[in-house]
Parts: structure tokens; sequence; C-alpha cells
């Protein structure tokens, strides 16, 4: 691990040991990720109080605002069901640790995707690929979502390594923390 990305570790750890809650550092934390994986945006999932469903979302890319209704009323636990493994729902009570792209839909899926409305008229104008990660983080106990990361590579992406894969994972518990902590103010 370089020493630009051992520091961009240690500051996502400290943002999350700050104890102000999820919703405040999850702007800081989404952008500090891209010192620890490369990534051409990230957004977060916050799941409700089941853990199953997807509550709100935070998305880094200032591009999104604009297609948010679209996302919101066309595809976000709807028409992203027409893909299997794509529905935060239908995942969130089994996958554990990071997936990308063809791990998270498996192979046959991840080329739907490329074909689906969803990837023309959301990802594309966002300039996304059709790589991406994703990141359940659950509680301390595993019994329960928290919410999910969803790092989004741009076209043509080598691909991440599995060491970039580890340190995402390595974040897990720190991730959780930050998610359980009430704000304090």
């Amino acid at each position: 691990m370089g020493k630009s990305t051992n520091r961009a570790e240690g500051r996502l750890k400290q943002l999350c040991c700050l104890g102000l809650g999820g919703e405040a550092v999850m702007p800081a934390l989404l952008a500090e990720l891209h010192g620890l994986v490369p990534t051409y945006a990230n957004n977060f999932h916050f799941a409700d109080e089941t853990g199953r469903n997807p509550a709100r979302f935070y998305n880094e890319h200032p591009g999104f605002a604009d297609l948010m209704p679209l996302f919101v009323e066309e595809f976000y636990e709807r028409r992203d069901r027409e893909i299997k493994n794509m529905a935060y729902s239908e995942v969130s009570p089994f996958q554990f640790g990071v997936y990308d792209t063809a791990a998270a839909l498996g192979p046959g899926n991840a080329k739907a995707l490329g074909q689906h409305d969803y990837y023309h008229l959301i990802a594309v104008p966002l300039g996304y690929g059709l790589d991406f990660l994703r990141l359940f983080v659950r509680d301390g106990r595993q019994t329960r979502t928290l919410g999910m990361f969803h790092l989004a590579a741009e076209p043509g992406w080598r691909g991440w390594t599995a060491d970039e894969k580890r340190r995402l994972v390595r974040l897990e518990p720190f991730f959780a923390y930050a998610l359980a902590r009430a704000p304090m103010c």
C-alpha cells in the first residue's frame, strides 16, 4: 500500500470515529474513498430501520441532482428489479463483503445492465461505465444492513485489484461505527 493510500485510509478511519452520524460524514467519506480505491463517482444508500430496504441516498456526482427525479420515479427499487441482483432490497440480506459488477449481478446480468434503460438514461449521462463496486455495511453483529456503498467506474475501466477490494472491506467496521452513531448535537 502506498503512502497516499495509507493516508486516505487513516483519514477515513478518523472521519468514521468522529461520532457525528452517517449523514454528517458521508460526503467526506465518499470524497476520501477516491484516495483509497480508484473510482469515478461514489454514492451511498442508507438503510431503513429493518436494514432490508433503502431509505435515502447520497450521490456525490453534481450532475445527479438533475437526474434524481427520473432515477427515483423510474428505477430506484422499481425497474432496477428487471436486472437480477441490482435492486438494493433484493440483495441486502445476502451480499457480504465487496462485490464488483460481475460478482454482484452474475455474468449474464452484468451484460444485461449495459442494455437496460437505467444504464442509458442514468449511468451514461453521468459518465459511468458498467463497472462498479458494492459494499453492504452491516452492524457489528452482521445481522442488520446499515447501508450500501456503490462506487462507480468510468467507461473502459481496467477493473479493481484484489488488494483494492480488500482495502475497502477492512474499513467496513469503521463505516458501521460511523453509521450506527447518532449525531452528538
